[in-house]
């Protein structure tokens, strides 16, 4: 159990808020957790309806209370809506080491808020948790993801052909990397 996932902390910035996920999120998270154009890349399928929604985030609650990795809600600070979902989905302490994944709703896209929010979660993976490495893994054909990435200075490392069976086919994905003293926040 880590301390900093059961109180994961807010990160601010001027557009952004980052804070833990909670079952009131669920109308502004079944929006974009809803829509097959978001979901396409990831290993479930859409959300039939906000009882799943409800579900998945009492998931996430939980994980917060067992102290195991978790995501932060993406909240646009002027209108206080959920655009979208980043964090650690992996944590080894041992090896100093996480893994982030995202999601982002299709109305909120193009605004560099995946980028702004990523970019706080990997100062907080490297100055609150004391990482040395973050990863992450993308779909090869998930170009915005990738774009995301490279913007938050991760390089690509490797190709990990038909990795994952998602939705019935095999998957290429690519791996990504940054380590803490590669990292520069205004970048």
């Amino acid at each position: 159990m880590t301390p900093f996932f059961t109180r994961l902390p807010e990160l601010h910035s001027p557009r952004l808020l980052l804070r833990p996920l909670e079952e009131s999120d669920a109308p502004d998270v079944f929006a974009f957790t809803s829509d097959p154009a978001v979901t396409q890349f990831l290993s479930w399928n859409p959300h039939a309806d906000q009882e799943v929604t409800r579900a998945f985030l009492r998931s996430v609650t939980e994980r917060y209370a067992a102290g195991l990795p978790a995501q932060w809600a993406i909240v646009w600070k002027e209108t206080g809506t959920v655009t979208g979902i980043s964090g650690f989905v992996e944590y080894l302490p041992d090896h100093a080491r996480g893994e982030i994944a995202f999601i982002m709703s299709r109305n909120w896209q193009g605004r560099g808020i995946m980028t702004e929010a990523n970019r706080m979660i990997l100062q907080a993976g490297f100055d609150l948790l004391d990482l040395h490495r973050i990863q992450a893994k993308a779909e090869e054909s998930n170009h915005a993801s990738r774009k995301v990435l490279g913007k938050i200075g991760m390089a690509e490392e490797g190709r990990l052909r038909d990795f994952l069976r998602v939705k019935g086919t095999f998957r290429t994905y690519l791996y990504y990397s940054i380590l803490k003293d590669e990292f520069n926040p205004s970048h």
